[in-house]
């Protein structure tokens, strides 16, 4: 058993790709989130959807995103005329808090967390739009939009 389980981990370097519900997964994610990106999530809004954290094989929390569905929403309630806004947001959910640790920027581990990405995107068969947004004021995220220009 220790042989294939050695064989999978250098199939696949993400140990664990998992969904975070307790409240001590959560509060790593917080933290994780915040020293990469800058950004504090509440723990209650990230309650208000799903969390993926992405483990290495030590099995520390490398990467991972929210996909928040239920209101109120952080984005929306930024915008700053909300006019602009021609969607009701129950049909909306909300992208936040991605983040992948410098570890895990090769390649094939970053075409494994953009895929299970956009594999978890189309699952939510329930809202019919997303929305995504960052302050231009944070200089972490700056720095990473800068280099894939989104």
């Amino acid at each position: 058993m220790t042989k294939k389980l050695g064989f999978a981990r250098k199939l696949n370097p993400f140990l664990a790709r998992i969904i975070l519900k307790t409240d001590k997964e959560l509060i790593s994610f917080q933290k994780r989130a915040h020293d990469l990106i800058g950004v504090d999530f509440p723990l209650d809004y990230l309650k208000q959807g799903t969390v993926r954290g992405f483990f290495n094989d030590s099995n520390e929390l490398v990467g991972g995103y929210a996909l928040i569905t239920k209101g109120p929403f952080r984005t929306v309630r930024s915008l700053p005329d909300q006019t602009y806004l021609k969607y009701d947001e129950k049909d909306l959910f909300e992208v936040t808090a991605l983040w992948m640790d410098k570890s895990v920027r090769t390649g094939f581990l970053r075409t494994q967390f953009w895929y299970r990405f956009a594999k978890d995107i189309f699952n939510i068969k329930e809202k019919k739009y997303y929305i995504y947004a960052y302050g231009l004021y944070n200089k972490k995220l700056q720095n990473i939009y800068a280099k894939c220009r989104p």
